[in-house]
C-alpha cells in the first residue's frame, strides 16, 4: 500500500513539472526576443570620427585657400618675376644699343681719320723726292714718290727716329717670325721689317699671286696687332715675269 502511495506520488510529481516547464517556456522566448529586438547597434566611433576629421580638414583647405593673404602673396610672386623678367629683356636691348653705338663710333672715328690723312696729304712738303727715294733699297725706291704732304713727313721723320728697342724691336719680331712661319710664307720674300715709335715699314717681294693678301688677312687677326693705318705702293719686280715688290707703311 504505501508503495503504490509512493508511486503515485511522483507520478503527480513530474505531471506537475512537466506543466509548470510548459507554460514558462513562451514567456522565456518573449523575453529573448524582446531584448534582442531592443538592443542598440552598434556604432563605429573611431570611424565616424575618422569621417569627421577629413570632412572639417577639406572645409579647413577651402577657406584657407580663399584667405586674401594668399592670394596678395601669389600675386606679388607674380609681379616680381615679370618686373625681373621685364628688367633682363631691358638690359638686354641697352646692351645691344650700346654695342651698336661703339661700332658706329668706331667706324665714324676711322672715317674722320682717314679724311684727315687725305687732307694731310694735299699740303706740301718740305721733303725732296731724292730725299725719300734715298730712305730704301731698290726696287722700292720709285714707290717713294707716291707719298706726298704729311704722309711724306711721316715716313721720312719715321726714318729719323731714333731705333726703339722696346715696342719696335718686339713687333718687328712678331711680324717676321709671322711670315717666315706662315703657310704662304715660302711665296713672298721679307727685304726688311722695321718698327718703331707706333709704327712699321716692310718691303716685301710676293712670288706667287695673292700670297701676300693671304698673310696680311692673317695677320691683321693676331692679338698683338695694333695698327689702324696702312699704306701700299707695288709694282713689278725688274726681271721676274710673276714677282712684284711691295712697299707697307703701317701706323697706330
Amino acid at each position: 500500500m504505501n508503495r503504490i502511495k509512493l508511486l503515485a506520488t511522483l507520478f503527480f510529481g513530474i505531471v506537475i513539472g512537466y506543466a509548470i516547464a510548459s507554460l514558462s517556456a513562451p514567456h522565456t522566448l518573449q523575453k529573448s526576443s524582446l531584448a534582442l529586438d531592443n538592443k542598440a547597434p552598434v556604432v563605429n566611433k573611431s570611424a565616424i570620427t575618422t569621417k569627421q576629421n577629413q570632412v572639417d580638414s577639406q572645409a579647413g583647405n577651402k577657406i584657407k585657400a580663399a584667405q586674401p593673404s594668399d592670394v596678395m602673396t601669389q600675386n606679388s610672386e607674380a609681379i616680381r618675376s615679370e618686373i625681373a623678367e621685364n628688367k633682363s629683356i631691358n638690359e638686354q636691348t641697352l646692351a645691344y644699343k650700346y654695342e651698336q653705338l661703339k661700332s658706329a663710333q668706331l667706324a665714324s672715328e676711322n672715317k674722320i681719320a682717314a679724311l684727315k690723312r687725305q687732307l694731310g696729304e694735299w699740303d706740301d712738303s718740305d721733303i725732296t723726292i731724292e730725299q725719300m727715294e734715298a730712305l730704301v733699297v731698290a726696287p722700292f725706291k720709285g714707290y717713294m714718290t707716291n707719298f706726298t704732304g704729311s704722309k711724306r713727313d711721316e715716313i721720312y721723320n719715321f726714318h729719323q727716329a731714333e731705333d726703339d728697342v722696346d715696342w719696335g724691336y718686339n713687333m718687328q719680331n712678331y711680324i717676321s717670325d709671322f711670315i717666315v712661319t706662315h703657310d704662304n710664307g715660302h711665296e713672298i720674300t721679307l727685304i726688311s721689317a722695321l718698327c718703331k715709335q707706333q709704327k712699321c715699314e716692310l718691303l716685301v717681294l710676293q712670288h706667287s699671286d695673292g700670297a701676300w693678301d693671304k698673310i696680311g688677312r692673317d695677320l691683321r687677326q693676331q692679338s698683338w696687332w695694333q695698327f689702324s693705318s696702312t699704306n701700299a705702293s707695288s709694282g713689278n719686280y725688274p726681271g721676274s715675269e710673276n714677282s712684284i715688290s711691295i712697299y707697307i707703311f703701317l701706323a697706330v
